[in-house]
């Protein structure tokens, strides 16, 4: 069994991470000034480049799940399918 406390720096990270992105969300929603509209041809091309960027990581994603499904160990396939809840979808 590994022990508890390797995890704890990863898991600090994470929520600092976490906490940053909920502070940077609440100045958006609550700063009057913050709010804004971008031109329709900088929101397309936005719209754009982050499509983009999600079709490039569910690639990622789809081809981590299928060299780990073709590694063949049942450890991998396990491994695998309890991460697949935290995929998502769109």
């Amino acid at each position: 069994m590994i022990p508890i406390v390797q995890y704890r720096r990863p898991l600090m990270l994470v929520l600092v991470v976490l906490l940053l992105n909920a502070a940077l969300i609440l100045a958006f929603v609550l700063v009057p000034s913050m709010h804004f509209e971008l031109p329709a041809a900088v929101n397309t091309n936005l719209h754009t480049l982050f499509e983009t960027a999600s079709i490039v990581v569910s690639i990622l994603v789809f081809s981590a799940g299928w060299f780990t499904f073709s590694r063949g160990g049942a450890q991998q396939c396990r491994a695998a399918l309890q991460c697949l809840p935290c995929c998502g979808h769109s």
